[in-house]
């Protein structure tokens, strides 16, 4: 039995509670992978250790850069949105450190 690839549009991929590999944040976030192990070990960003490796779960994601916004929505209203949040909690952070 072949398994089906999961589409992008899938519920389970918005689910507040799926459990995202460190890979997966950072490449949302566009950091690097240790900057991302930095800030889960400093507690910026929470997450759980489950087989000595760390999952966030996506809520906790979306809490983290609605805690580290320095944009409002009125700022930016473009497909790049994104990005630039990534680089306004990387700004954020590089303040608090």
């Amino acid at each position: 039995m072949v398994k089906k690839k999961e589409t992008s549009g899938s519920p389970d991929q918005d689910h507040p509670y799926r459990l995202l590999s460190l890979n997966a944040v950072k490449k949302k976030l566009r950091v690097g992978y240790n900057t991302i192990k930095k800030w889960v070990r400093y507690g910026h960003i929470d997450a759980i250790k489950i087989d000595g490796k760390y999952r966030v779960p996506k809520c906790k994601l979306d809490d983290f850069i609605t805690r580290n916004r320095t944009l409002t929505s009125s700022d930016v209203i473009s497909c790049e949105e994104d990005e630039l949040k990534a680089l306004a909690i990387i700004s954020n952070l590089k303040k608090k450190m």
